[in-house]
Parts: structure tokens; sequence; C-alpha cells
């Protein structure tokens, strides 16, 4: 299938970017630990919920993000829906790159120049 500058302006594009993000999230959320894991992810975690410092460098953004998201009334655990947001985040780059390239098509740049 061959997109032109038309189909990439309008609803399709929004359906292409809506069914993008919708097939990354279940994905997401299908695959997503239900507790905690023994890497990394335990001390982010318990510094989000606790609304603590990790180590250095810090994440300070993400921990009061995750703070603030392990306080929502949700139904599930809160390492559960810290997880889940990492899955927003994740779906929120993706529809980012999709934009991005977007632009590029549109703008006909040739970025094989900037890439030798």
């Amino acid at each position: 299938m061959i997109l032109r500058k038309n189909d990439l302006q309008g609803g399709y594009f929004l359906f292409v970017i809506f069914i993008t993000a919708i097939a990354s999230l279940s994905a997401y959320w299908m695959t997503a630990y239900r507790t905690i894991t023994w890497w990394e992810v335990s001390s982010y975690a318990t510094a989000a919920i606790t609304f603590g410092v990790t180590f250095p460098p810090g994440s300070l953004l993400l921990t009061i993000l995750g703070w603030l998201v392990s306080q929502l009334p949700l139904g599930i655990s809160k390492i559960f829906a810290l997880n889940l947001f990492t899955g927003v985040q994740s779906v929120f780059v993706v529809v980012m790159v999709m934009l991005i390239g977007t632009q590029l098509v549109e703008s006909n740049i040739n970025i094989s120049v900037y890439l030798d």
C-alpha cells in the first residue's frame, strides 16, 4: 500500500494512530507484570509508591508521576498500575515516532544525506 500525502492528513491517519496506540497498549496490558520483579523495577516502584528517592541519577519526574498513578483508586494493585503506566508512556513514544515519521515523509527531506 502506497501512502499519498492526502492520506496522511485527516481521518485515515488518525484512525491508524488510534489503532496502533490501542494495539500497543493491549499488548503491554497482557504481558505486564502483576507483581514486583527483582531488577531495578523494585527500587523505582518502591520510590514511586512511597514518594521516595531512587539511586542516582534519580528520575524525579517519573517518581512524581508514579506516585500520582499509585494514588488513583483503580481497583488493581499499585505495582500493576505502575506497570500499566509504563505501557501508557510507551504508547506515547510510539505515537510520537509515527508523527515524526509522518512529518519527515511530508516534508520530503532526503534523510540519506544525514545517515552517511
